[in-house]
């Protein structure tokens, strides 16, 4: 018994003698490098002597506390001789980076054993360890990351302990690479983007793992970067098709005197593949795809109902996430031209079609239609009365009522639109193609008017 009581004073005694030299590095002074370095050798010393005569658990996760939290504070110290660049510390000494790493792997394994150890201690000690333990990972720069989780892997190997530092350690360097990826991705580097992005999906879900309880908030930011660094994996392999396709495209039209189809339509695959990676994942990347797709077929395989479709999607989709920079975008403009333009090509067909389909009737009505147009010339409100008194509507309900009775002689908006309602072509089919015809031409006059009357009152 007296032993143990000999061996617990001297445990304490060597942790009191570290603690001495960990509080004096930790005060305002400064230290020159080679000095700081034996001060911080000397208590990592004594806190191994003090573990050495560690009798009890209780006594043990003291010491191993101890440890880890001077190895925390040597990493810091170590890191002193930095300039931020970017928020990312940018450090004017290699060897100091080198050696901070090895100290902050040094932390892990002492404070992940000392949680194991400490099992019977108060809840409040080992709070107070794991938020230590989570503000160093909040607080260690990108090039730290990697090496605390990979000792955390080591230090956890098959324990059931939880750890929440190394939770967030993985958390924090997925969201890290997230935004190298992010970058490579500006610049184009596909390769570079999607290897990061694998390794970062890697690291969530290894932090996945490690956190049991689903209903926190660690867990909720793991499953949501996963969804992002997913969605980033599939906007980059887009993007990658993108550029692909363009390089096949281009060898399809200058590598030889004439045009490469086979090369043209290896172009439209990728340009596909690219639309199908996005699709209710990126709506402006799908957008950029199907314009590009559409180009193909408008421009080289010349197939205009396959470029209509093309970049009539395309048009759709940026309008639903329009911005000045979209507007401004070559292939927006050139996509909504495109569709405009087949736009106006259609209606001219259809336009010509039906004047070949209805001039037969036409040409029955010819009087008729003569007469509108001089009777046009006389005034809106003269057209009126000569209508409704020569081609009454056969629909009873369809008279102008009150609309021209002698002393409403100055013409309205709304009698325009009473008379435009009442001889529209589709409202009148069930009386025949010929009343039909003449509706047409009715109407035809009646918008012209009613345009004509706004521009007049507006001007």
């Amino acid at each position: 018994m007296a032993s143990s009581s000999r061996d617990t004073s001297m445990c304490d005694k060597l942790r009191e003698k570290g603690n001495a030299l960990y509080r004096q590095l930790a005060g305002p002074q400064v230290y020159a490098a080679p000095l700081r370095r034996m001060k911080c050798t000397q208590a990592e010393k004594y806190y191994q002597e003090a573990l050495a005569q560690s009798r009890t658990r209780a006594d043990r996760a003291s010491c191993l506390k101890n440890l880890g939290m001077l190895h925390i504070l040597w990493t810091r110290l170590e890191l002193v001789d930095t300039a931020i660049v970017d928020n990312e510390p940018s450090f004017v000494y290699a060897p100091h980076l080198a050696y901070a790493k090895k100290k902050a792997a040094a932390a892990v394994g002492p404070l992940v054993e000392a949680l194991h150890s400490g099992e019977e201690k108060p809840q409040q000690w080992l709070t107070h360890l794991q938020d230590h333990l989570v503000g160093f990972i909040e607080w260690a720069p990108r090039p730290l990351l990697r090496s605390l989780c990979e000792e955390f892997d080591l230090a956890l190997g098959k324990r059931t302990v939880r750890c929440k530092a190394a939770v967030v350690a993985h958390l924090r360097f997925a969201e890290k690479q997230f935004g190298q990826g992010v970058l490579n991705l500006e610049s184009h580097n596909f390769t570079g983007c999607i290897s990061i992005m694998n390794d970062c999906m890697q690291l969530l879900r290894k932090a996945a793992s490690l956190e049991a309880e689903r209903d926190s908030d660690e867990y909720i930011s793991i499953t949501e970067m996963q969804e992002r660094a997913e969605t980033q994996i599939f906007v980059c392999e887009s993007m990658q098709a993108c550029a692909s396709g363009d390089q096949v495209l281009m060898r399809a039209l200058f590598d030889e005197e004439e045009v490469n189809f086979e090369l043209a339509f290896e172009a439209i695959d990728l340009y596909r593949r690219a639309v199908l990676l996005t699709r209710e994942r990126d709506i402006e990347g799908e957008a950029v795809a199907m314009s590009k797709l559409g180009k193909v077929y408008s421009e080289v395989v010349k197939d205009p109902e396959r470029a209509s479709k093309a970049h009539y999607q395309a048009t759709k989709l940026a309008l639903t996430v329009m911005s000045p920079r979209i507007a401004r975008s070559d292939w927006y403009r050139y996509s909504s031209a495109k569709h405009a333009e087949h736009q106006e090509e259609v209606r001219r067909t259809e336009e010509r079609e039906h004047e070949e389909k209805v001039a037969p009737t036409k040409k029955k009505l010819e009087e008729e239609i003569r007469s509108l147009d001089l009777e046009a010339k006389k005034g809106g409100r003269h057209f009126l009365d000569y209508i409704y008194q020569n081609h009454p509507n056969p629909d009873p309900k369809k008279t102008p009522g009150d609309m021209l009775k002698a002393e409403n002689r100055v013409l309205t908006k709304e009698m325009l639109r009473k008379a435009i309602s009442h001889y529209h072509p589709d409202a009148n089919v069930v009386y025949g193609k010929e009343w039909q015809v003449l509706c047409e031409e009715i109407s035809k006059i009646l918008n012209l008017k009613y345009e004509y009357f706004k521009l007049e009152k507006t001007s």
